[in-house]
């Protein structure tokens, strides 16, 4: 993470946080994006998606040579077990 001072298990749980209170809906969006709902610099919101990806809780879609972060809804197939 970068020196910002955000620990990265702290972002990991805003995102979470951010996911739990938009359920059931879907949250996807390009890191940008999550940044901005999170209050967390680029940097650490990107450290904390790759995690979560890498946890089976996110997915990752290559959209338009871009990276989108998807956290599915429960209900979807989708959706991490």
């Amino acid at each position: 993470m970068s020196g910002a001072g955000i620990d990265e298990d702290d972002a990991i749980q805003r995102i979470r946080a951010l996911v739990a209170q938009s359920r059931p809906a879907a949250v996807a969006g390009w890191p940008e994006y999550w940044a901005r709902l999170t209050g967390l610099p680029l940097a650490e919101t990107l450290d904390a998606l790759e995690a979560l990806v890498a946890r089976g809780e996110l997915r990752r879609q290559a959209l338009a040579g871009r990276t989108m972060y998807i956290a599915d809804p429960p209900h979807t197939a989708m959706a991490p077990r």
